[in-house]
């Protein structure tokens, strides 16, 4: 968070192998975090600070609405018609299960696993039923 929100930095890899601790005595804790692999390193606007804010207030408040507002505002193209009320609602709610702090990380990976799959399951059959497949 104090990277993205305080320093403006966005890490889309941000795992042990690509972080490394400097020992400073000065530094809060005794050590700087030093930060590897910067191509998958992007400084983020304010605006793009904001709308990432906006997201996780979004799913913190189950506010389905706000979170498509910003997901648009923050470029993200959605095809209306796949988008139904339910599949939002659906979204949302695996979304902010995500950013809950309660299981662990391995849980939480697997959980995400098996609701991306279901998810894209759901996307496919609005898809036919649509008949843009």
């Amino acid at each position: 968070g104090i990277m993205a929100f305080k320093d403006g930095m966005f890490h889309a890899d941000p795992h042990a192998g690509n972080v490394r601790l400097v020992l400073d005595p000065n530094a809060p804790g005794g050590a700087k975090p030093v930060l590897l692999d910067w191509g998958l390193i992007r400084e983020i606007t304010d605006a793009e600070r904001l709308g990432l804010a906006k997201v996780f207030h979004s799913l913190a408040n189950f506010d389905i609405a706000g979170l498509f507002d910003v997901l648009e505002s923050l470029g993200f193209s959605l095809r209306q018609e796949l988008l139904n009320d339910d599949l939002k609602r659906d979204l949302i709610e695996k979304a902010r299960g995500v950013v809950k702090d309660t299981i662990n990380r391995h849980k939480t990976r697997e959980n995400a696993r098996e609701e991306l799959a279901e998810f894209k399951a759901r996307l496919n059959r609005a898809k036919e039923d649509a008949g843009m497949e």
